[in-house]
């Protein structure tokens, strides 16, 4: 029934006989705010620069303070690794806001602005942090939906 629908949907656009609608247009900050923490995070591990990072064994600690939800993000070997606990050995600990997480996305960029306006606390070396989040890419297409 699905596929007769797209199916009869395409033709009357092609048609001109669908009527024209507003779109509902939303950031995806909107839809990932939805999104469990751990999940959010995970997004970041696939922009790791594997090559720059085989030699290199790091542990951000990340602390989301309004939820109480504790995560470690590891670079080991060129490959990123998520810990749904905060290691004790974290070379360095972020805390943020949830919300902070879903606007930010954990994108390299929007953590590092984060660090240098103060919404992103540091625990450890902030150097440190800014040298983890250089170990990855950043997105450089904003992303948005329409409906």
């Amino acid at each position: 029934a699905q596929f007769r629908h797209w199916y009869l949907t395409c033709a009357r656009e092609l048609e001109g006989t669908l009527p024209k609608q507003n779109r509902m247009s939303f950031d995806v900050s909107d839809v990932v705010r939805f999104y469990p923490s751990d999940f959010i995070i995970g997004m970041v591990t696939s922009q790791l620069k594997a090559e720059e990072t085989y030699d290199v064994q790091m542990i951000l600690g990340i602390d989301i303070e309004d939820t109480r939800e504790e995560f470690s993000l590891e670079i080991r070997g060129g490959v990123a690794i998520i810990h749904k606990t905060l290691k004790e050995d974290a070379d360095v600990t972020i805390r943020m806001t949830r919300d902070f997480l879903s606007r930010s996305k954990l994108q390299p960029d929007q953590v590092v602005s984060g660090i240098q306006s103060g919404e992103v606390r540091v625990t450890g070396k902030k150097e440190v942090a800014l040298r983890f989040f250089g170990y990855f890419e950043t997105l450089q297409e904003e992303i948005h939906i329409a409906v």
